[in-house]
């Protein structure tokens, strides 16, 4: 399962920056309690911290997105790129299912397991092999 779909792992770089560069990194980074209310986030009147680790938190995002795009021109640098992914994706597990197990997010949250779950399955099956 490792690297079955190798040959395509520029195109799969290039697929994952652009969505989520469009659907999760920049609108965390501009609007951070806009995107937080849209998942279902109650967002207090006083919300200068949240605010601020939700640009940080975009800010990551975009880095991801663009270094993304970019290795995917540069097959050389692909297999550690994928494994920042790959462990990313499984972290993100992690955090989705703590909240979920402490009940402090909302469900929309807790449906991303999967997603994360898959993006990481996919980062398997399109690992660059030499």
């Amino acid at each position: 399962m490792i690297g079955m779909y190798a040959e395509h792992s520029s195109t799969f770089l290039r697929v994952f920056a652009v969505l989520t560069g469009v659907v999760f990194s920049l609108p965390i980074f501009v609007a951070p309690l806009t995107w937080a209310r849209i998942f279902r986030w109650q967002v207090d009147a006083r919300a200068d911290l949240a605010l601020y680790f939700g640009r940080c938190l975009g800010a990551f995002a975009v880095i991801i997105s663009s270094t993304a795009w970019y290795v995917a021109g540069h097959p050389t640098l692909q297999p550690l790129v994928f494994t920042m992914l790959i462990t990313f994706f499984v972290l993100m597990v992690v955090v989705h299912t703590l909240g979920a197990l402490q009940k402090v997010q909302p469900w929309t949250e807790t449906a991303e397991i999967p997603f994360w779950l898959g993006l990481a399955v996919l980062g398997a099956v399109f690992f660059p092999t030499a």
